[in-house]
């Protein structure tokens, strides 16, 4: 089977989840994300972090064995490992509020699932922000969320999963999410959920606040989804003094809710 992999970034596919359907439509029209009520019942809601569950198990060998039967000529299967980019960046599992040291690396999720022999091709994507959304380089480019970084992120991942396949057997791209493209709003909104949050902490912490960044991000999802809703929505291209004077918007509306 052909098997396609949304690799990340992180930054863009969380706190708010993209849902699955729609994942699926920025890969291409023959893509299905892969079900798995009768593994996890909350699976079509969610991405696929559950095969990381219970090391001991074979659950990626039964979720390869079930693409393999379960997809016919019509789709291809999707899996969306949010974290496997910035686990290959960083040499180490993310931390996160859903890693813990009994479970699965989503690198050791794709690795087992390609040990299961059933997989002939496998396309690495990536989800990045065009360059013009930073135009001075002082957020979205040090996350490493530009195109060009991300595409150098998901070479280095082709090449961490080579010894599985022949190389011209992993095929790579990287999708630059634009305003016309479904979920545009909800990727640019997390990545700057997770950008304030990053920039919030040592502020939080001089408050006598213990942030969890996950945590942060979230509630400022949450800000974010309310202003939308009355029609303010972050601009499309931000330099640095609107990103710094929406931080400190964002701090003091935190410490008020």
């Amino acid at each position: 089977m052909q098997l396609y992999v949304l690799a990340g970034s992180r930054d863009l596919l969380r706190p708010e989840i993209v849902a699955p359907e729609v994942v699926s439509l920025l890969v291409g029209p023959s893509i299905k994300s892969v079900p798995a009520y009768w593994l996890w019942p909350e699976s079509g809601d969610h991405y696929h972090d559950f095969l990381q569950d219970n090391p001991a198990d074979n659950r990626n060998a039964v979720i390869a064995e079930a693409m393999k039967d379960g997809f016919g000529s019509r789709y291809q299967p999707l899996l969306v490992l949010a974290d496997l980019l910035d686990e290959c960046v960083a040499g180490a599992p993310v931390e996160n509020d859903s890693t813990a040291a009994d479970r699965r690396t989503q690198l050791g999720v794709v690795s087992e699932i390609l040990g299961s022999g059933h997989v002939r091709s496998l396309h690495l994507y990536g989800v990045s922000l065009p360059p013009d959304t930073d135009p001075d380089g002082c957020w979205a480019v040090p996350a490493g969320i530009i195109t060009d970084s991300v595409r150098r992120q998901v070479e280095e991942l082709r090449g961490e999963l080579s010894s599985y396949l022949n190389e011209d057997a992993i095929t790579t791209d990287v999708i630059a999410m634009t305003p016309e493209l479904p979920a545009f709003r909800t990727v640019y909104n997390n990545a700057h959920c997770n950008q304030f949050a990053r920039r919030l902490e040592a502020r939080l912490r001089e408050q006598g606040w213990d942030p969890n960044n996950d945590g942060v991000a979230a509630a400022i999802s949450t800000i974010l989804a309310a202003w939308d809703e009355q029609g303010m929505s972050l601009g499309l291209s931000l330099r640095r003094d609107h990103v710094e004077g929406m931080a400190e918007l964002l701090f003091q509306n935190l410490l008020q809710d």
